[in-house]
């Protein structure tokens, strides 16, 4: 049927212009949704690059860090080790023979060196990441949490396994020895302070049954914030440490959002280029 009136033929002209006219909008789109995409790949390739350069640098810190660590540690086992066999409970630690003395001590040194060794060895997992080109930044704060998570385990489990070295060579008797160190464990992790001296847990324990009083006990309680505090050395590579963090920080949140426009964008082109292909205009919105 044709278009034989004025009216009718105003109309098909319109329509047609129309058509036209959304036409050239969706290929724009696409143009545009495609440069789009191409400029979140490029923004990405240089969070990544980015990431790369701050783990690098990570690496190195972290490698003079724990050299510190290390040697901060085994120096503090010792001190915390004497301090409590010789003012804490100097009666108890006299009471032993040479060799239960010397047994003592050897096994004080076992905790110290097994510690430090599983130190290392989180931080090689840490080391062996992938970083010379390109690295994905949530992967790289990831095990950086990790790493965190790690020592601060190995800080809980070896004071543990030190008190009760100290407890199983009679020096302190605490019948609730882990059941305080559970309760130091749930204080640190909201934030509280409860060494004082560093390192070194004072608390009273519930008597015997035919004791009506209170006994004040003290404990050896290893934490990290200790060790950076009274030590200007670590101190100063933790003070390193922290703004490469925060810059891995800001580039893990910048590529997460990348990551989800991306994905976004991809979305809306295979939308669109799915519904062209069936013959409809612009992706049959509103039809």
């Amino acid at each position: 049927m044709g278009y034989g009136c004025p009216w009718q033929r105003r109309i098909a002209k319109v329509k047609a212009l129309h058509i036209i006219t959304i036409f050239k909008t969706a290929k724009g789109t696409l143009k545009i949704m495609g440069a789009t995409i191409e400029q979140l790949h490029q923004e990405m390739d240089q969070l990544r690059k980015t990431t790369s350069e701050v783990g690098l640098e990570l690496r190195q810190v972290l490698t003079e860090y724990f050299a510190v660590l290390v040697r901060s540690l085994q120096r503090q086992i010792v001190m915390s080790s004497f301090h409590l066999c010789t003012e804490v409970y100097p009666e108890a630690f006299l009471e032993r023979s040479v060799f239960e003395r010397e047994t003592l001590q050897q096994n004080i040194r076992k905790v110290s060196r097994e510690m430090t060794d599983a130190l290392a060895t989180a931080l090689q997992n840490f080391q062996e990441l992938e970083l010379e080109e390109e690295a994905d930044p949530i992967l790289v704060l990831e095990l950086w949490e990790e790493l965190e998570d790690s020592v601060t385990d190995l800080f809980r489990d070896s004071s543990r396994r030190l008190n009760h070295v100290l407890q199983d060579a009679q020096l302190m008797k605490i019948k609730s020895l882990d059941k305080l160190l559970d309760s130091a464990d749930k204080a640190t992790a909201t934030g509280r302070t409860i060494t004082n001296p560093p390192h070194l847990l004072k608390a009273l324990v519930d008597p015997d049954e035919d004791e009506e009083i209170l006994d004040p006990v003290v404990a050896i309680y290893l934490q990290l914030g200790d060790l950076e505090f009274t030590n200007p050395e670590l101190m100063g590579w933790r003070q390193k440490l922290r703004p490469l963090l925060q810059k891995l920080s800001q580039v893990q949140q910048t590529y997460s959002q990348k990551q989800e426009e991306q994905l976004t964008a991809e979305a809306i082109s295979a939308w669109k280029s799915t519904w062209i292909a069936e013959g409809t205009i612009y992706g049959g919105m509103g039809q």
